[in-house]
């Protein structure tokens, strides 16, 4: 391998490693979301403790079955955490009952618990004032509401309906409690339930409210996997899910003796190495040589900006001031320190160039006069 491809290949080959690292700290990323048991600020542990301490048994249900076989006590509350991924499937097994939340659900559970309730426009999640007769929003105040919207279509026999937190004709929380059927409640966020917003405002006295009521809790969460499944389909897994468990360990290895294989082949950084200069030429010699350069092409106006900059350097730390300083200043101190006028000061560091050499060379002679006067003082 030529020395010019060893850095792109490293480069390339850490690229890699990292996209494989991050998809597999990353395959599930809503692991934890308005999960009971997650002490994440996405999860809902909080809730869940205050719940129980308050006398309410929670369970949670990661599948359908489960859910249903909790849901054996018909006054018990149904959460549905993840509406999205309720199908049909999940939705025949659940028994009817007790009272129903539901957070963002789907087309098919909105039309089976909620009838006549139509999704409408997305609404920012912040704290909004509830704005209806609902007891538990009336008792909560301000809450962090948002998310998705909803309104009740006319004429279709939904029962009653109670909006909460809504504006423009969307709200995001609907009651729904017709005259034979428990109460069903649409979210269309679950953020007020989270670990890092329920001690916010009224938060969790809403969420108390409304999950409390029954003395047991059905906390489901319904998954992706269980919603395809159901419908027939095979869950779609990504690309590194498809490569076998021995192809894995094989390519993690590969990268790795790559990555060894790029640092051994890499420059390696030892101690400095001094060599023989071919050449040495004395300060003397190179000065000297500069300025036969500058009379060759007749530039006295180079060399004495040269030697008034050298001058300046000097000068400038035996006054307290540094190279970079307001020429004034530089000017003003050193006319301070040797008792000269400011002009003949600023004519000798500042001034125009010498006419001839014989300017120059007393330009120098009167730089060097300078210097060591400051000096001296």
């Amino acid at each position: 391998m030529t020395a010019r491809w060893r850095t792109p290949v490293a480069i390339v080959l850490l690229v890699i490693l990292t996209a494989v690292l991050w998809a597999l700290l990353n395959s599930n990323q809503r692991r934890g979301l308005l999960d009971p048991r997650s002490p994440a600020p996405s999860g809902s542990m909080a809730l869940a403790e205050l719940l129980r301490a308050e006398g309410v048994t929670v369970d949670v249900a990661d599948t359908a079955e489960q859910a249903a076989a909790a849901l054996a006590d018909p006054d018990a509350t149904l959460l549905v955490a993840y509406g999205e991924y309720l199908g049909p499937f999940q939705i025949d097994k659940l028994p009817a009952g007790g009272q129903v939340v539901l957070i963002q659900p789907s087309d098919e559970a909105l039309a089976h618990y909620a009838p006549g309730l139509a999704p409408g426009d997305g609404l920012d999640v912040k704290d909004r004032d509830p704005k209806c007769s609902l007891a538990a929003a009336v008792a909560a105040g301000e809450a962090r509401m948002g998310g998705a919207g909803y309104h009740l279509s006319p004429g279709t026999g939904a029962g009653v309906a109670v909006t909460c937190y809504g504006e423009g004709g969307n709200a995001p929380l609907v009651q729904l409690a017709g005259d034979e059927t428990s109460p069903v409640v649409v979210l269309g966020s679950g953020s007020a339930l989270t670990n890092e917003y329920l001690g916010r405002d009224g938060n969790a006295a809403l969420a108390m409210n409304l999950l409390g009521a029954s003395p047991r809790l059905v906390w489901y969460l319904p998954t992706l996997g269980e919603l395809l499944a159901s419908s027939g389909l095979a869950e779609r897994k990504s690309l590194w899910q498809l490569v076998p468990s021995g192809w894995k360990w094989a390519i993690l290895q590969v990268l790795l003796a790559g990555a060894l294989f790029a640092l051994w082949r890499a420059r390696r950084l030892g101690p400095v190495v001094t060599e023989p200069l071919p050449v040495v030429v004395r300060a003397a010699e190179a000065t000297e040589g500069r300025a036969r350069l500058y009379r060759k092409v007749r530039a006295t106006d180079r060399a004495a900006d040269a030697l008034r900059a050298g001058a300046r350097d000097r000068l400038a730390p035996m006054v307290g001031l540094t190279a970079a300083s307001d020429p004034h200043a530089v000017v003003g101190a050193v006319a301070t320190r040797t008792g000269r006028s400011t002009q003949d000061i600023g004519a000798l560091l500042y001034g125009a160039a010498p006419a001839s050499d014989q300017a120059l060379v007393k330009l120098a002679d009167d730089l060097d006069s300078l210097t060591r006067e400051v000096r001296r003082l």
